[in-house]
């Protein structure tokens, strides 16, 4: 009896084989999770492997949490992260540099529901040093005061650099960018909030970034006192 010959190979997640045997020329089914059928003039066998295909490991709805929270954050914080984020590489997006930069940050529980805390959100990042920045709520203007002290140059400070101040509203899930001038100039900047924002709901980011625009600091989360 002629034994098969077999030439195995993957496509698309199949494990395949062309065989020559004359037990097997004129085969043309289904056994169990092989499927057999001629393709010009050779024997192909192919497996199914099923459900195989797409596993749902703990591991992997892990990691779909993560990148659906990050993904959608992505988009709501762009007016922020677009001047905040400098890609690392020319085929890295703004968003997946600060999808990259947050993903160690974020949470998920038991039920695989992810969550970041505002306090640990990067809405920028690189090696410049976070700016001086403080923000007060002005109750009889209802604005918000956002300050900046003058700094000092360093290595990683140029007194070029700009300030800005990025505001995200939690309920609403809405993002604004305010610039506040540069590191050697004291700044004081009244800021009205968008309609409908509520500034229980507000978290103040602050960051610089170099005049050439290539290089940031890290973000700093500010208080509202």
């Amino acid at each position: 009896m002629p034994i098969p010959i077999f030439s195995c190979f993957t496509l698309n997640f199949h494990v395949m084989a062309i065989f020559r045997s004359t037990i097997f020329d004129n085969v043309r089914r289904k056994l169990a999770n092989t499927v057999m059928f001629r393709r010009y003039s050779k024997g192909i066998m192919r497996s199914n492997p099923g459900t195989i295909r797409n596993p749902r490991t703990p591991e992997q709805l892990v990691q779909r949490a993560k990148m659906s929270l990050l993904v959608d954050l992505a988009r709501r914080m762009a007016p922020v992260i677009n001047v905040g984020f400098k890609p690392l590489a020319t085929k890295q997006t703004v968003h997946n540099a600060f999808v990259q930069a947050n993903v160690p940050f974020v949470k998920v529980d038991e039920d695989f529901n992810a969550t970041l805390a505002p306090d640990q959100m990067l809405c920028s990042d690189g090696v410049l040093k976070r700016p001086k920045v403080t923000a007060t709520w002005n109750e009889s203007d209802n604005k918000l005061v956002l300050q900046h002290a003058a700094e000092k140059v360093s290595g990683l400070c140029a007194l070029d650099d700009k300030i800005y101040a990025g505001l995200y509203e939690t309920g609403l899930r809405e993002a604004v960018l305010v610039e506040l001038g540069n590191r050697k100039s004291e700044t004081v900047e009244q800021t009205e909030l968008p309609e409908e924002w509520n500034k229980e709901n507000l978290c103040i980011y602050a960051f610089a970034i170099s005049l050439s625009k290539r290089n940031a600091s890290p973000s700093v989360c500010v208080e509202l006192s």
